[in-house]
């Protein structure tokens, strides 16, 4: 499961779409990537729904890669860029590429099963256009793709376009302020972790921009204001106190993640690209803004719970002491149990030096490919200190010979913190860690061909012991199900 497609919520269902570079056409060869379609009704059961649009007319000939899902009217468009082959096909234009509609053929089906193309909007694009948005100011829609659509000035710059019907007067407005990469997304600032007051509130920025670059997702928090004329980009300025600085999504597997608001719960949820072998999606994550922190969070959507086993692997209500330099077993394994699970530990802040370990996947030969989530650390020199950080990361037992994913990220603490929490999720194939509840969030391929029992255990190195306050683990069931048990 490659890149993740125009995610959306639609009368009850959650849909995401990926791309499959696996398909073969009817003479056994190898075609794509094509569309492939998943949905939810609780965010945790999924089902697979097969093949939503193909590469079957002369504008996706190629290749239908990826787009974005925009609700008009309560019908879903997708908008995606098509490649074409402009050797053969004198409607395809030199760049080969297309911004091309499609909707739902049946929308009585809740699953929305089938979709109908209507053709190409705009010619001459790249790809990667986002969800469009409606301007108050200009009356019309807009979106951004990537860079290298006819007209564009600067290659640099993603372009945007806009319409003043979305179905059809599509065209190219100019190089807008935001930078080009792959996926990109322009989303208001989503809610907050806690209420804003005083100065936090004053600073607010008012949107982020998320794209992909150098295989990694990066955000920029910044306010951005429409024009009141159709033929102009609006403006994009940096937010008093706020760096305007890119800054990454997450340090690890991750790319080319997409994301979209759920007006029912009134959340963004984020998906990305887990760069793994074999590559999969990510969990889905809320993502939220710390005022105080002046950053995103990216918290595991709380519907994961749903998939939690009917009892725990282990469970402690706490607090244990552990010792310096020890390791303490919190579930021991042995039918594999462990290898598909979800690990949640808060302890007290340390006075000392401190490294504090979660390992998962272990428990083989010589505890042969397990993963290990780590945070070293450090208590501030000076306790007026209103925010402070520490390294945080995941790490390999034993080293692979090649980097898998190990990855590491810097932790911001605020002073006034008594507890850290690190929530760990495994299932042999990705290593997803979270800490502070989604102030920093990491993602690794697992260890392949491990002999793994699914031991889970916590470990501690420093001067004095660490108290685990508690920690409970749980098996994770399979996400999947027939379309006839959503």
């Amino acid at each position: 499961m490659n890149d993740p497609n125009g995610p959306f919520y639609h009368n009850g269902v959650y849909h995401l779409f990926y791309q499959d570079h696996l398909c073969l056409n009817n003479s056994g060869v190898g075609i794509g990537p094509v569309w492939a379609h998943v949905a939810s009704r609780d965010l945790a059961h999924w089902t697979r729904l097969g093949v939503a649009l193909w590469n079957d007319r002369w504008y996706d000939e190629r290749a239908v890669f990826t787009g974005s899902v925009t609700v008009v009217d309560n019908v879903p468009y997708i908008v995606y860029p098509g490649l074409c082959d402009p050797k053969t096909q004198p409607p395809c234009t030199s760049s080969g590429a297309t911004y091309s509609l499609a909707r739902p053929a049946n929308l009585s089906d809740p699953l929305l099963r089938h979709w109908e193309k209507l053709g190409p909007i705009l010619n001459g694009t790249a790809d990667d256009p986002t969800t469009a948005w409606t301007s108050a100011a200009t009356d019309g829609f807009r979106l951004l793709g990537n860079s290298g659509a006819a007209g564009q000035k600067s290659k640099s710059q993603a372009p945007m376009f806009g319409s003043p019907a979305f179905t059809t007067g599509w065209r190219l407005i100019g190089d807008s302020h935001f930078p080009a990469g792959e996926c990109p997304s322009l989303f208001p600032l989503p809610p907050l972790t806690h209420p804003a007051a005083g100065a936090e509130l004053n600073g607010l920025p008012t949107h982020v921009y998320k794209y992909g670059a150098g295989r990694a997702d990066w955000y920029i928090l910044g306010n951005y204001k429409d024009s009141t004329s159709f033929a102009d980009v609006g403006s994009w300025n940096q937010t008093a106190g706020v760096t305007f600085d890119k800054r990454r999504i997450d340090r690890g597997n991750v790319y080319a993640s997409k994301d979209f608001w759920c007006p029912r719960t009134k959340r963004r949820i984020i998906w990305g690209w887990a760069t793994t072998v074999p590559a999969s999606q990510t969990l889905p994550r809320e993502v939220r803004y710390n005022p105080t922190l002046k950053q995103l969070e990216f918290k595991p959507v709380g519907e994961l719970d749903l998939l939690h086993a009917p009892q725990p692997l282990a469970h402690l209500d706490g607090p244990l002491m552990l010792a310096p330099n020890s390791t303490h077993v919190f579930f021991q394994g042995g039918n594999g149990d462990g290898n598909a699970s979800d690990v949640s530990i808060t302890l007290a802040m340390p006075s000392k030096a401190t490294r504090f370990t979660v390992r998962v996947l272990g428990g083989g030969k010589g505890d042969e490919g397990s993963m290990s989530a780590h945070i070293d650390y450090t208590p501030p020199t000076n306790r007026s200190t209103a925010v402070y950080t520490v390294p945080v990361g995941i790490d390999y037992s034993p080293k692979p010979h090649t980097d898998h994913g190990a990855t590491g990220d810097t932790l911001q603490l605020l002073s006034s913190e008594r507890t850290l929490t690190l929530r760990v999720f495994t299932d042999r194939t990705v290593v997803e860690v979270y800490y502070q509840g989604g102030r920093v969030a990491l993602t690794a391929g697992a260890y392949r061909g491990a002999r793994s029992r699914g031991q889970i255990s916590f470990s501690a190195s420093g001067a004095e012991p660490v108290n685990v306050l508690n920690a409970t683990a749980w098996k994770m069931n399979s996400i999947w199900v027939n379309d006839t048990d959503m």
